[in-house]
C-alpha cells in the first residue's frame, strides 16, 4: 500500500516517521511546494519552535483546545505530550520545560526539531520527498483491476497510490505556502468544510495614547469579554493594539464572534487576585511614611512601567512631579482604582493576517476519531490543522498535530497488517 502524504508539517512528518520505524516498506511520497522539510514547524514561536506542552492530565489538556477537544481524545491518549517529549528526545534532540509549561528543544532552534526527521528518512529508501512539487488535485479512481486507488496530480506528474493524508494548514502563515489548499483537495474528496475563523491572533484597538506606550507588557494582566469569561496572563501593547499570550488565549475562544468599538473589553493590568483596591491603598499610605519626600511619579515606577505611569498621572490630572507627602487622600484614590480598575479598551478589529492559526476546516464528525481516516472517503487520512481542532498558545496546536499525525500512521499500519507497529 503506497502512501501520499500532502504537505509535511508536523502531522505529516510524524505520520512518515510513524510509518517508517515500524518497518512499513512501501512506497511513501511526501510532497510540499517549500523547497525545504517543515517550514512552518521550523519559524513556530519565534523559530524557537514550541514543540508541545508540559502539562499531561487529560482534563488540563481538554480545556486548552476549544475545538475538538473530545474528538482528539484518542490521539492524545496514544501520543500525548509526555510521548512527543521522549520522541524527540530518543532521536538526538533534548528538550526543556519553561516556567510557563511550554516545552522547547534546548538548543531553541526549531531547525534541530525538523533535523529529527530529516536524518531518520535518510536511513530509508522507500520514502520519496518531493520539495517544490505543488500537488494540484488528488482524485479517487479504479485501477484496472476494480481495486479504489487516489489519483495525485502535481505541477510535474501524477502518482497512483493506495492511501493519502491531508496535513495541509490553514490560512496562517501564507509565506511559507499555507494558503488553503487543503479546502479544495478535501471537497474533491466528498468533505465540507466549515465556516473558518482567525485564531490565535491579535487585535488593533482605538485607543491612540495606548498605541504610543508600544513595547510595554504587563506578566498578570486579566482580559474579561463580554460572556464573562477571564483570561489571566501576559499581555504586551504594541502600536496597534494588544497581543501576547493572553491576547492570543481569548482571541481562540472567540474565533467566529464580532469585534467592534462598540463592545470595549475590559482589561485590569493587575487582577484583584493579586493586589486589590485595598492593598493598594495600603501601599500608598504606607509609601507616604516612607518616602515622604519622593515624587509620586518615581514611586509608582517600582511597580509600573515607567512610560505607563507618565500616561495614566498626565491623563488624569495628577501632579507627577509632586512628592507623595503632599498628595491627599483623594488622589490616592484615583491612583489605587485607575491602576487596578477595569480600563476599557474599544477594539476596532482583528489585526489582518496576524494569526497562527484557522479554526475550522474538515468538520470532526466526517472522520473516524480512533482512526483518522475520513468516513466518507475510505483510504483518506487526515492529520493536524486540516481539521476542525485548534487549541490555545503553549504548544498545544503543534501536540494535537503530532498526535494526530502518529495516530493516522498507526492505523495504516493496522490497514497494512504491520503487527510491530510502535504504540
Amino acid at each position: 500500500m503506497s502512501v501520499a502524504i500532502i504537505w509535511w508539517g508536523a502531522a505529516g512528518l510524524m505520520c512518515a516517521a510513524t510509518l517508517l520505524e515500524s518497518g512499513y516498506d512501501q512506497d511513501i511520497f511526501l510532497f510540499d511546494k517549500n523547497p525545504h522539510l517543515g517550514a512552518k514547524v521550523i519559524i513556530s514561536w519565534g523559530g524557537r519552535c514550541n514543540v508541545t506542552t508540559g502539562f499531561y492530565k487529560r482534563q488540563d489538556l481538554k480545556s486548552k483546545f476549544p475545538n475538538g477537544r473530545d474528538f482528539i481524545q484518542d490521539a492524545l491518549v496514544g501520543f500525548g505530550p509526555r510521548k512527543i517529549r521522549a520522541w524527540f528526545e530518543e532521536h538526538g534532540v533534548p528538550m526543556k520545560q519553561e516556567a510557563d509549561g511550554r516545552i522547547f528543544p534546548v538548543s531553541n532552534n526549531g531547525k534541530d526539531v525538523v533535523w529529527a526527521f530529516e536524518k531518520l528518512f535518510s536511513e530509508y529508501q522507500n520514502i520519496y520527498t518531493k520539495l517544490k512539487e505543488k500537488v494540484e488535485t488528488i482524485e479517487k479512481i479504479k485501477d484496472t483491476h476494480g481495486a479504489e486507488k487516489f489519483l495525485v496530480t502535481t505541477n510535474i506528474e501524477s502518482y497512483i497510490v493506495d492511501k493519502v493524508v491531508i496535513t495541509t494548514w490553514g490560512n496562517a502563515y501564507r509565506h511559507t505556502g499555507s494558503n488553503g489548499d487543503g479546502y479544495a483537495f478535501s471537497q474533491a474528496l466528498w468533505h465540507s468544510i466549515t465556516d473558518l475563523g482567525p485564531s490565535l491572533t491579535s487585535f488593533e484597538t482605538e485607543e491612540k495614547h495606548f498605541h504610543e506606550l508600544s513595547g510595554i507588557s504587563f506578566p498578570n494582566a486579566r482580559i474579561v469579554i463580554k460572556d464573562g469569561r477571564k483570561f489571566d496572563g501576559p499581555l504586551l501593547l504594541t502600536h496597534f493594539g494588544i497581543t501576547g499570550p493572553m491576547v492570543f488565549a481569548f482571541s481562540a475562544f472567540i474565533p467566529f464572534q464580532t469585534v467592534s468599538k462598540e463592545e470595549p473589553l475590559e482589561i485590569k493590568w493587575i487582577p484583584d487576585s493579586k493586589i486589590n483596591y485595598d492593598q493598594r491603598m495600603e501601599l500608598l499610605q504606607n509609601g507616604v511614611s516612607q518616602y515622604s519626600q519622593k515624587q509620586i511619579n518615581t514611586f509608582l515606577k517600582q511597580y509600573f512601567p515607567q512610560r505607563f505611569v507618565d500616561l495614566i498621572i498626565e491623563n488624569y490630572g495628577l501632579p507627577p512631579m509632586q512628592v507623595m507627602g503632599k498628595y491627599t487622600k483623594e488622589m490616592f484614590k484615583i491612583i489605587a482604582q485607575t491602576f487596578g480598575n477595569w480600563i476599557p479598551l474599544h477594539i476596532t478589529g482583528r489585526r489582518n493576517g496576524d494569526e497562527f492559526v484557522t479554526s475550522g476546516w474538515v468538520p470532526t464528525s466526517e472522520i473516524n476519531p480512533e482512526t483518522m481516516e475520513s468516513l466518507l472517503c475510505p483510504g483518506l487520512y487526515f492529520g493536524g490543522e486540516i481539521m476542525d481542532v485548534d487549541g490555545i498558545t503553549g504548544g498545544y496546536n503543534l501536540t494535537s498535530s503530532w498526535a494526530t499525525g502518529r495516530l493516522a500512521g498507526v492505523s495504516i499500519l493496522k490497514k497494512a497488517n504491520k503487527v510491530n507497529f510502535l504504540v
